[in-house]
C-alpha cells in the first residue's frame, strides 16, 4: 500500500521525502532521501518513482508500506508563483501515482483531503470529470464529509436541519465521487478525537456510527482501540492521547484487550459487536457490491437498505429513547 499526504509546516522550499516501512525493523532511513524542488525536482522525482519500482520487483516478502510523504513548505514568494508551485506539485504527484498504478494495478493509494466538501474530496479521486482536466491516478481519498456528517448527525437533536439529516444528506451527495465504494471511510484516525469520545463516550451511539460506516458503499477504516473504547476524553486533541498505547501484550499488563482480562462488561460487548458485524459483512455481496436504497430521517428514524439479488441488508437507525411506531416507508 502506498499512502500520500501533504503536511505544511512553514515557509520554506517544497520538498518530497520517500519512505520504506519493514516487517520488524521499522522505517529504513536509507531510502528516505529529501528531495528540495524546484529546482532539483524532475530528476529526483523520476529517480523516486524508479528506486520504488526496482525495490518490488525483488518481490521481497518482508515490504509492508511504501509512503510518499509530499511535504508542502512554501517560501515566501508571489502568492501568484505559489499557484503555480502547487499546481505542478500535483501534477507531478499524480504522473508519479500513475507510475506505480500502471506498473503494479493492484495496489491502493488513498489520498488525504482534510475538507469536509465532497466535491473537493471528489477531485483527488481518478476518473473525476474535473473541469481543468486534472487526474490524480488515485483509486481512493478519504471520506472526511462523511465522517462529521456520522458524527454530527447521531450527536444533534432531531430537527429539520439537524440528526440524522445530516447523514442521509452526506450519503446523498456520493454522486460527486467517481466510485464511491472505493472511498475510504473512518470515524477516527490518529489526528482526530476518538470516536468513543466524539460521543461522550455513550456506547449505544458508537454502536450506531459503527454500524452505519459498515454498512455503506465504502472501504472502512477502523482505528486501533475502537473495538474496547479506547478514548482521550480527559484531554480532547490532545493526540499523545489519543495515539496511547493498546492494553495488553506484555507480562505485567492488568488490563489486556487481546484476551479480554481487565476489560469492563461495556469493551467486552462492544469487541464482540465489532466481531460480529465485521465477520458477517466478510461474506455479505450486498454490502460490498450492492446497491443502496435510503430514505429522509422521520420521527428520528433512519432506514438504509443494501440489496443484491436475493440478499437484503437492512439498517435501521432509531435515536428514540423510548417505543415508537413509525411510518417509515420500505421498499
Amino acid at each position: 500500500m502506498i499512502g500520500i499526504s501533504e503536511l505544511s509546516t512553514g515557509n520554506q522550499a517544497l520538498y518530497y521525502r520517500i519512505s520504506v516501512t519493514r516487517s520488524g525493523q521499522g522505517v529504513d532511513w536509507d531510502k528516505q532521501p529529501a528531495f528540495p524542488q524546484p529546482p532539483d525536482y524532475p530528476e529526483p522525482y523520476a529517480s523516486a518513482i524508479q528506486a520504488i519500482i526496482e525495490d518490488v520487483r525483488e518481490e521481497s516478502a518482508d515490504v509492508e508500506s511504501y509512503t510518499q510523504e509530499l511535504l508542502r513548505q512554501l517560501n515566501s514568494t508571489a502568492p501568484s508563483e505559489n499557484v503555480e508551485l502547487l499546481r505542478d506539485r500535483a501534477k507531478n504527484a499524480g504522473q508519479w501515482a500513475g507510475e506505480i498504478m500502471n506498473e503494479y494495478p493492484n495496489f491502493s493509494i488513498v489520498g488525504e483531503e482534510w475538507s469536509y466538501n465532497p466535491l473537493l474530496v471528489g477531485y483527488w479521486q481518478q476518473g473525476s470529470n474535473n473541469k481543468d482536466g486534472y487526474q490524480s491516478n488515485l483509486r481512493s481519498s478519504m471520506d472526511f464529509p462523511m465522517q462529521k456528517a456520522i458524527v454530527d448527525g447521531l450527536n444533534e437533536e432531531e430537527t429539520w436541519g439537524t440528526g440524522l439529516v445530516k447523514m442521509y444528506e452526506g450519503l446523498a451527495n456520493d454522486f460527486a465521487y467517481t466510485t464511491p465504494r472505493d472511498i475510504m471511510l473512518f470515524l477516527d484516525n490518529h489526528d482526530k478525537d476518538r470516536v468513543f469520545t466524539e460521543f461522550k463516550e455513550n456506547v449505544v451511539l458508537t454502536k450506531m456510527a459503527l454500524s452505519y460506516m459498515l454498512t455503506l458503499p465504502r472501504i472502512p477504516q477502523i482505528y486501533y482501540g475502537t473495538e474496547i473504547l479506547l478514548e482521550n476524553s480527559a484531554k480532547p486533541g490532545d493526540h499523545g492521547l489519543i495515539r496511547t498505547d493498546f492494553p495488553g501484550g506484555w507480562k505485567n499488563d492488568k488490563v489486556d484487550g487481546f484476551t479480554g482480562i481487565g476489560l469492563s462488561k461495556d469493551q467486552k460487548e462492544m469487541k464482540f459487536f465489532l466481531q460480529k458485524i465485521l465477520n458477517y459483512r466478510k461474506t455479505s455481496k450486498a454490502i460490498h457490491n450492492g446497491k443502496t436504497i435510503h430514505f429522509s430521517p422521520k420521527d428520528g428514524i433512519y432506514v438504509l437498505f443494501r440489496i443484491i439479488k436475493n440478499e437484503v441488508v437492512v439498517l435501521i437507525i432509531n435515536k428514540n429513547e423510548s417505543p415508537i411506531r413509525s411510518s417509515e416507508p420500505m421498499p
